[in-house]
């Protein structure tokens, strides 16, 4: 690794699909994709680009090049590949590490911040937060008392905070969409004993046709979206709530211009730039992962949209 100054903040980032690698990888558009999925497998994690504050040097982007199927299907590569990652980060003086996407998961079961000696952050807390503040200024234009709320991927840390927060508000029904049946009705108590009055569980997605409002808080795999696009109740609102947006809400855009779509909280950083990073975020904004990194250091200019 070339001489580089060390940086406290490092912010590890994954790809959404080919695209975001065909885009650094231009010959990668002409192989098959059976064999583009195992070549990117032999792509060791390493230093995508620098951001900074007001011109001067803020931290370093590391990238892992798998994808959320890599991660799906190659549990143990891509944990290996993510300490990979962590190790890089180490070496560039990271104190603070920002993830999001399917890295959080990874980090968590192993412990990597514990193992490595950092801070983590993956933007869980911001984001349900955020969320929950659209869906309240949603209701300044309607009835919470019959508005139907369902979220999906309600036992994954942003979702099951989100869950919690939007409990003690007077709406008619709150929908809990998980994989596991055992965690949902478990958030689903907790949510009782915070006020809601109508919990309502589900783990498959045929019942987002009943809700008004709904929120996206985990990954969708492609056979589960097509199912979950069509089912989704005409003229709702529909909020993402995955940073970078999933690939399926913008499937979702194409195949339901009926609804109401918002991809993901917005949050306005003056003076951050990224350098090569055009295509995944646009300078003055940030992920909710490397803001709540950045707020630990002390940057407070920060506003969510």
């Amino acid at each position: 690794m070339k001489t580089i100054t060390p940086r406290k903040v490092v912010w590890i980032v994954h790809p959404r699909d080919f695209r975001d690698i065909e885009e650094k990888i231009p010959f990668l558009k002409k192989l098959p994709l059976f064999l583009k999925y195992y070549l990117i497998l032999c792509i060791s994690p390493y230093i995508v680009s620098e951001f900074k504050k007001d011109g001067q040097g803020e931290g370093y982007i590391i990238g892992v090049m798998l994808l959320p199927v890599h991660f799906q299907r190659n549990k143990s590569w891509a944990t290996f590949r993510v300490g990979q990652a962590f190790k890089l980060a180490k070496k560039m003086g990271a104190e603070k590490i920002s993830i999001g996407g399917m890295l959080s998961g990874i980090v968590e079961k192993n412990n990597f911040s514990q193992k490595f000696g950092v801070e983590v952050f993956d933007g869980t807390d911001l984001l349900a937060h955020g969320l929950a503040e659209k869906v309240q200024n949603i209701f300044l234009a309607r009835d919470p008392t019959t508005t139907s709320i369902g979220i999906i991927g309600a036992t994954t840390k942003s979702g099951s905070t989100l869950s919690k927060l939007l409990s003690p508000l007077n709406i008619k029904e709150l929908h809990l969409f998980a994989k596991t049946e055992k965690n949902v009705l478990a958030l689903a108590e907790e949510c009782r004993k915070l006020c809601a009055k109508n919990v309502i569980t589900h783990i498959d997605f045929g019942a987002i046709s009943q809700c008004d409002i709904s929120i996206l808080t985990a990954f969708i795999k492609q056979e589960d979206g097509a199912n979950l696009a069509k089912d989704i109740k005409q003229n709702s609102i529909f909020l993402s709530g995955i940073e970078p947006v999933s690939p399926f809400v913008f499937e979702l855009e194409k195949m339901r211009p009926d609804i109401n779509l918002t991809k993901g909280i917005r949050i306005e950083t003056p003076g951050l730039t990224y350098d090569k990073m055009s295509s995944v975020i646009s300078d003055g904004n940030a992920f909710a992962c490397l803001t709540e990194a950045l707020v630990a250091e002390g940057d407070t200019n920060y506003k969510i949209i």
